[in-house]
């Protein structure tokens, strides 16, 4: 399964380092990222086998913390598209790895 999540900062984290790489603090809920922390705004979770196209399209009543919230925070027609591309990596000299 892969899960994507989205997170927003309530303080302001200009001069983070883009190199500086994000730590994900117990339950996952929120990240430490630089100087500031962001908390969890909503996700998605899918697995890959069940879908052949290069998108997938998530809308609001298909996306984990948005379906339930009212239109102050989501519009009815917020969605997530999520776009696949195919690299030609050699997974095994390229790690994909994140600090908890």
């Amino acid at each position: 399964d892969v899960t994507i999540r989205l997170f927003y900062f309530d303080d302001d984290v200009r001069g983070v380092e883009d190199h500086q790489a994000p730590i994900f603090l117990p339950g996952r809920r929120s990240v430490k990222f630089g100087s500031g922390t962001a908390r969890q705004l909503c996700f998605v979770t899918f697995h890959t086998s069940f879908h052949d196209d290069d998108r997938l399209f998530f809308p609001k009543a298909d996306v984990d913390g948005a379906y339930d919230k009212p239109t102050s925070q989501f519009l009815d027609t917020f969605a997530m598209t999520v776009d696949f591309a195919h690299l030609d990596v050699d997974q095994s000299r390229h790690p994909v790895s994140c600090r908890q």
